[in-house]
Order: C-alpha cells, then structure tokens, then sequence
C-alpha cells in the first residue's frame, strides 16, 4: 500500500489467515461500503467424479469494504469458502459477484461490473410452457448444478422469463419442471448486456408404481423415485404409490439409465425397474427394495479419542449390466463417543463390486478402508476402529520462467492411494481406482498455495495458467509423518501465444464464443471477450486448429454455422474466424411400429460443396440445426457404427420448413 494513503498505517493483513482485496467498480474506482459475505462449503472434498448433488454452503460471517474499497476477513486455514462481494444499496446498477473456493491467505479482487441480463423461453414444440421454474447460479468445480443459486424466476403464461441482476461470468443454468421433461443444465458465458437463452422441453408420459419391502411386501413410508438420469426426486405416498407426471420414456445415445424409475429409502439399497417402452398406457411399476446391512465402528483419533465431528460415509461400485444406479453412497451418522452407524448399505464382496469406508475428520487425514460384507449379511456389519493420524499438508510457490512470483494460478492437488487389495477390485470403483481426492486451491498474489488435511502417500501437484493460457507445470511428492511440509515450487512457462478475432457476417465481433486449440501436444481453449478478440497464451510453438464451439452460440439464439476450422501459428494476432448464418433446419424422424425410439445419427450432405453435417436426434426422434442458406441437402442414415451409410433423402431444402422423415 502507498504509506501516503489514508488508513494505510492500520491496514495489516496477515497473510496467513486474512482473505483480503478490493472491491472496485469496472473504472478500477474504489466501492465503499460493499458487503462480503462468507459462506464454509466441504465442496472440495468431491470423491472422484460422483455425481452428487452440490453441499449448501454455511453462513461463516460478513465484513464491509473500507473508503479505499478494500476488505480483510479471518479464516481459518485448511478449510474452504465461497465469498460474494454485494454493492451498497445506493449502486443499484452494479451486479453482484461471486468467487468460489478461496482459502485463508488469498487476495480476491472483485471488480463489479453493470448488472446483466439472461432472458428467453420455455417451448414445447414451440409452445411456451407455463410456470416452470429456471434457476441460474456461477458453475461448480465438479457437480452438474450449482451450490449458490444467484436468481430464480417461474415461466409466464408465455413460457417467458427473465433473470436480472447477474455480473459478467461463467453459470449454469436449469429448469424444474414435474409437467415436463427438462434438458440437463446449461453452460452460459455471460459477456453481453442481455442475451437471450430459450430452453426446449419434451412431453413425456406418466408413470405409476409402488415401492414394497422385498420381504414382507408392505409399503415402505418415506421412500422416493427418481426417472433415470433426473436428479428431481418424486416422495412417494403413506401408501408406497408414486406417479410420475412426465418421464423421458427413450434411451438416449444408448444410455440405460434413461430407461428406468430408481427407488431410494432410508435403510434400503436403491433399486430400479424397466420401464416398458412403446406403450400408450403401461402396466404400474413394482420396485422391491432390500434393508442394507448397517456399518458400524467406532472412530478415534491417534491418541484413542473420539472424532464426534469426523464424516462417515460407505461407497459401492456396482458390476456392469446392472441397469441403475452404478455407485451408491451411503451417508452414515457420528456420535459424540466416536461411534458411528451408517444404514443402508449394499452388502457383496469382491466379485460384485468394490465397497469401501471413506472417514474424514477436520485436522485429519482421510482414511478409506475396504469392506467384505458377505452377500447374504443381514443385520450390522462391524467396521472396528478407525483410527485417524494428523492431517499433513503441502505448500509452495508458482513463478513464471524467470522466477518471478505468479499470482491466481490454479493448483491442482491429487491424493493418491496404492493398496492391492484396492486395485484388485473388478470392476473397479473410481474412488478406489487411485485417487482419493482432488483439490483446487489458488495462488496468493506473491504465488504461494498451501493445502492441509492430507493424508500420507502419494500427492501429484499441478499448477494451470489462469484461463486464457495453456501453460502447465506438475510435480509428485511422497508426504509421510517425517516429511509432513514440503515446499514445492511450480514453474510455468511464458510459452508462445496466438490471437485474432471472432466475427459475424458483417464483420461484428461475436462475444464470448469458445474458441478451442488443437496440436502441437496441446488442447486447451479461449474465450472471445466482448468484442470478439481472444488469446490463448503459453502455448508450444507449433501451428494449431481452431474450432469454434457453435452449440454455445445457438443457445443464445444466434443462427450460426459451424464453420470450417481455420490453422494459425504462434505468434500470429491477425487470425480471423467468420461465422455465416444459416437457415435453421427441423426434422422430425419417425420409425416402424414394432421398432422402439431411440436416437439416431444422419448425415447431411451439401449438394454443391460436399460438406457434411452429421447431427443426432433428441430421444424423441426430433432433430434441431442450422444449414447454410441456397442449398439443397442428401441425408444419409447408419444403422450401426459397421454399416455403410445409406441414403433416404435426396434434394432436402432446409428453408422450406419443418421435414419428415421416416426410417423403416
């Protein structure tokens, strides 16, 4: 700080503990009076890629930006916080913004920028739908939706909406709806003042059941269901009956999990049932569900005292052909004498897939113990003592090649197992396959990281350039009770760069377009920013293929093309992408009666260039895309990946509307 400035003398941070930086406006104008929130969140204790729903973040505390616009708060270090910077009442045109997993020590900078936009419809089959509920908040590292949700708004009687009041950034958007089938969530990079994003939905159909106990047959009070992939679960009645009010009834790109209902309760493993398909008016589904052993033990700590606050939980893998779900997760409870109970779980040994007790304590390292629990065990299970040793951690410093320090790299930590008894698992269990668990931590602003709460073993320890940079450095460190703090010290290079622009037809800058890189041993990606410029830096020197991500685009409402993939060299800054609009193209597929719905993939062949555009169609045999204008198209169908495509339409012109297609 200039010793000059007012309040300099009593502006102290503790590097060690104060998250400290400044709120400003995007003139680099100091903000007073911005509140920071701090919200705890275990999000970085993700166990390998499961697809778990993401935790609430903890209210921790609140603090406000001084006249300077700068701000200091003290955490605890080793744990992990999201931080939302919120204008004063008085700047209603600033947005507020968000940054996820920061650690004690670290400078976040928040620079609030005019708030934005995002609005659009629901349609189906161009209808709009009413009263479905869209919700965005800033993407996750790790789960599919997102931990703090930023705006929510129901549908009109229009199937419009409109969320306000949202900074610059990355966000995942996604809609609930019991009336209708949802697509998964939604990428947004918001660059713009306003963009417009619809959302297309599809009709399915109903479906009744009832979850019984497997063995006595009565119903089971508090069980729920969820439809394949959904994550939206349906609680199901005093009586055990559920209805489904809208099922996605096709197999999506061969997906089973689309094809069944799962029924979950309290001390029973999930099961799942076939859900027939083709049928106007299905018989009601039966789900049987099985009481799981319950895992008990006792947890302690190296000096034989109880761990009341460690986080038990039992992960199984399932063998494959089995339809739904492939892994479970069974989420136990501790008590205030260390003993722990965990109902529900699937028993099965080795042959029919990998179990193991996952405990994590805080100041302790994470233990993952195997379990045998024969396949006819019934009752309790008793896991013994799990005794937890004291966390170890890791620190260092990113520096760019001439040893200067690299603040905001991304460091990447992954914690290792090796225990044969693990690997020999078939098939494997990907929380047992080798990995125990993976944190994303940030440089300081003098480049130094530090992670606690590890455990002995084998830790891979890899630092990223921010974003817009390719560079990568990596090193692997053997942590051990003798050798509990190593100082790692992560070089990145400056690496060669290479930029242009991203244009439209007439020759406006297309913002926030993905731009990806290939060759030269590398694949990372850019984004245009609001003019249509970008840059990827740290790269190899070599020659590249640029590839434009269309879907982004269209989703936005933009009629573009995906257009041929240009080559540049390192050390170009001239490199232009032309994106030319087309005419959208609609076409809906229909098969034989006795043939069940599934997607399918066709090809279509421009008559005058040759160039091919090969699209797949949504479950319900519908295709959506966007063709060049003046032409006429051949469309080509494959039955399987070993059959020569072969041709069911000739001359198809794309701008005459919707097109049907049958396929016998």
């Amino acid at each position: 700080l200039d010793p000059t400035e007012p309040e300099a003398a009593a502006w102290k941070v503790d590097r060690d503990t104060d998250l400290h930086g400044r709120v400003t406006n995007a003139a680099l104008q100091p903000v007073a009076g911005a509140r920071i929130f701090v919200f705890e969140t275990r999000a970085h204790q993700s166990p390998g890629s499961w697809k778990v729903a993401a935790p609430a973040p903890t209210p921790h505390g609140s603090t406000t930006s001084d006249s300077q616009g700068r701000y200091k708060v003290a955490l605890d270090p080793g744990r992990y916080y999201d931080i939302q910077a919120v204008p004063p009442t008085a700047a209603t045109r600033l947005a507020p913004k968000w940054r996820q997993q920061c650690q004690a020590g670290e400078l976040a900078d928040f620079i609030l920028g005019e708030a934005s936009s995002i609005s659009g419809r629901v349609t189906l089959d161009g209808v709009g739908v009413p009263d479905v509920e869209v919700v965005i908040g800033p993407e996750t590292p790790y789960f599919e939706r997102p931990r703090n949700k930023v705006a929510r708004a129901r549908t009109d009687r229009h199937g419009s909406y409109q969320l306000n009041g949202l900074a610059q950034g990355r966000y995942t958007l996604f809609a609930r709806s019991t009336e209708v089938v949802v697509p998964p969530s939604i990428t947004l990079d918001l660059y713009e003042r306003r963009i417009e994003q619809d959302i297309f939905v599809s009709q399915g159909r109903p479906v009744a059941g009832r979850i019984v106990d497997a063995a006595t047959g009565a119903a089971i009070v508090g069980a729920t269901v969820r439809a394949g992939d959904s994550t939206e679960r349906v609680a199901c009645g005093q009586d055990g009956r559920f209805r489904i009010p809208s099922f996605r009834e096709t197999e999506v790109w061969g997906n089973p999990a689309s094809t069944v209902v799962i029924g979950e309760a309290p001390g029973y493993t999930p099961a799942s049932a076939q859900v027939p398909l083709g049928s106007a008016d299905p018989a009601a589904l039966e789900i049987r569900l099985a009481k799981g052993v319950t895992a008990i033990g006792r947890i302690v700590d190296s000096h034989g005292r109880p761990c009341p606050d460690a986080v038990v939980m039992v992960y199984k893998a399932r063998p494959r052909g089995k339809s739904a779900p492939r892994s479970l997760r069974c989420e136990g409870e501790v008590r205030s004498d260390g003993t722990f109970v965990v109902p529900g779980v699937e028993p099965g040994g080795r042959f029919t897939g990998a179990t193991a007790l996952h405990v994590t304590a805080p100041g302790h390292g994470a233990v993952i113990t195997p379990l045998e629990i024969p396949a006819d065990a019934t009752g309790n299970h008793d896991c013994g003592e799990v005794t937890l040793k004291a966390s170890l951690s890791i620190g260092g410093r990113v520096v760019d090649s001439n040893g200067r320090p690299f603040p905001h790299a991304m460091v990447l930590i992954t914690q290792h197992i090796y225990d044969a008894g693990l690997k020999s698992q078939n098939p494997p269990l990907q929380v047992l396959e080798g990995t125990l668990c993976t944190l994303i931590v940030a440089s300081d602003d003098l480049g130094r990281f530090r992670v606690r709460q590890l455990a002995e073993g084998q830790v891979t320890v890899i630092a990223r350039a921010p974003a817009r940079s390719g560079a990568r450095a990596e090193a692997t460190v053997l942590l051990d009770s003798e050798r509990s703090d190593p100082c790692v010290e992560l070089v990145l290079p400056a690496g060669e760069s290479l930029s242009g622009c991203v244009v439209d037809q007439h020759g406006e800058g297309v913002a926030g377009a993905w731009i990806y890189l290939f060759g030269s041993g590398q694949h990372t990606h850019t984004i245009a920013d609001e003019n249509g410029r970008f840059e990827a830096s740290g790269l190899n020197r070599g020659s590249y293929s640029l590839a434009v991500d269309i879907s982004l685009l269209r989703r936005r409402g933009h009629a573009f093309i995906d257009p041929l993939r240009p080559s540049a060299s390192t050390g170009t800054d001239d490199t232009r992408i032309v994106l030319s609009t087309g005419d959208p193209f609609r076409c809906v597929i229909t098969r034989g009666r006795d043939e069940q719905s599934r997607a399918v993939q066709i090809t279509l062949t421009d008559r005058q260039t040759s160039r091919q555009f090969s699209e797949w169609s949504d479950g319900l045999g519908v295709i959506e895309t966007v063709l060049p204008a003046g032409s006429t198209f051949d469309i080509y169908y494959a039955r399987d990946a070993n059959t020569d495509p072969m041709l069911v339409a000739e001359e198809v012109d794309p701008s005459a509307g919707e097109f049907a297609l049958h396929l016998d």
